[in-house]
């Protein structure tokens, strides 16, 4: 990727993301509950790349899933975990998988997923 591709990825980066650490707190049961807190506030790129439906739990569930970017930071390295979450434009996004672009602290690139029930009516 050349300086002028990166210039064109760093340009479309107009929305306001909040990265969501989840640190889980012990109940009374044994169990845990998800506590999730702000790691960080940065800009990105959402895009959606496809959507689908499926049969969850006897219920139909639609699946949105995009593609966002965001430059590298420390802080995202080092709290990288599968129950991150983005939220943007109050909607909150789910992370699939991730990879860090060009192997150099450039960007990452996100697979994110929203779920939404979806009423099947005859």
């Amino acid at each position: 990727m050349d300086l002028r591709d990166r210039r064109n990825e760093i340009g479309q980066m107009r929305q306001v993301v909040t990265i969501l650490v989840n640190t889980p707190t012990d109940t009374d049961s044994g169990g845990a509950t998800d506590s999730y807190s702000t790691l960080l506030v940065t800009r990105g790129r959402l895009r959606q790349r496809y959507a689908n439906r499926e049969m969850s739990f006897g219920e139909a569930v639609e699946n949105e899933n995009y593609e966002l970017i965001i430059r590298y930071q420390d802080a995202i390295a080092s709290n990288m975990s599968v129950d991150m979450k983005f939220s943007i434009d109050g909607k909150v996004y789910s992370l699939s998988s991730w990879e860090l672009v060009n192997e150099i602290k450039d960007y990452y690139r996100f697979k994110v997923t929203i779920h939404k029930s979806a009423t099947i009516t005859a």
